[in-house]
Order: structure tokens, then sequence, then C-alpha cells
């Protein structure tokens, strides 16, 4: 996100016996709350910013160059984070293959990493993306990969 955007944010309220909990988040936190609550994958509950345009609000589409632009994903080893992440936010894929994110790198126009392998196992050991158990040789984004891309990255602009 470029200094000129905000973030859309969500007023989330929890109410119950003993309980009274009021917060603002943001769109993917509540894609994520969204996908607990109804028993469905985070991915299902996508929540994406619209522009009104003539009345109609529109999804706002953002593409993988846009996304890992605002990332500030710099290293190959954070854009295979972020791509990932782009991969379960904007299309609704949870987990992905090595291949799936080297097809991601070319349509980003990015150029691929020369040690692929390497940077991959770098985004593993930094726990930033895991394998998938239930699925062999495919991978998910976790938490602390995710935190990584909404805090781009430890970026200082």
């Amino acid at each position: 996100m470029s200094g000129s955007e905000i973030e859309e944010m969500f007023s989330i309220t929890l109410t119950g016996p003993g309980i009274s909990i009021e917060r603002e988040v943001s769109a993917n936190k509540v894609a994520a709350i969204m996908g607990i609550i109804i028993g469905s994958s985070p991915s299902e509950a996508v929540i994406t910013s619209t522009s009104n345009i003539g009345g109609i609000a529109k999804p706002e589409k953002v593409s993988l160059r846009e996304f890992l632009d605002e990332a500030k994903a710099i290293t190959k080893p954070d854009q295979i984070v972020a791509i990932g992440h782009y991969m379960a936010v904007h299309e609704g894929k949870d987990i992905f293959s090595r291949e799936d994110i080297k097809a991601r790198f070319q349509s980003a126009r990015e150029r691929l990493p020369s040690n692929f392998p390497r940077d991959f196992n770098v985004a593993i050991s930094k726990a930033m993306i895991a394998d998938d158990h239930l699925k062999s040789g495919h991978y998910y984004v976790t938490k602390t990969g995710i935190q990584a891309v909404e805090r781009h990255f430890g970026a200082k602009n």
C-alpha cells in the first residue's frame, strides 16, 4: 500500500455472557473470522475492497504485481511468501505447489529466483510457509508469513 492509500477497516463486535468486545480489523482478518464463523476456510470468505462507480459497487481487482509492490516483497523468499498469500486471498487457493509459485513469478513479470530451491527453503526455515501434511508437495502460508506480508516485511517506507 502506498502512503496515500488507506486500508479498508471493518468494525467487529462480539457479545455474550460476560463478554463484550469491539475491534477495528482489516479485510483479511474479517475474512478469517467469517471463515471460522461459517465453518469454511478463510479463503471462501474473502472480503475485497470495492469502488463505487456510477452507483454500482464493484470489487477492486489487485494484480499480483501490485500486490508484490504493496507488500514490499523485495527478496525472493519474501516474494514466494507474498505470492502464496496472494493466491489464498485473491485466488481462493489456500495451498500451493512449487510450480504454482514459479508460474506466478512469470505472470507478475518478476525474475524467477536463480536458486529457487534455496529461496523456497529459506521461506520454510523462517516459518513463513510450511508443508501441507494433507497433500504431499503442497504448502501454505503460516500465521508468521501472513503477518510478515501485512507488515510489509518490515519495510521502513
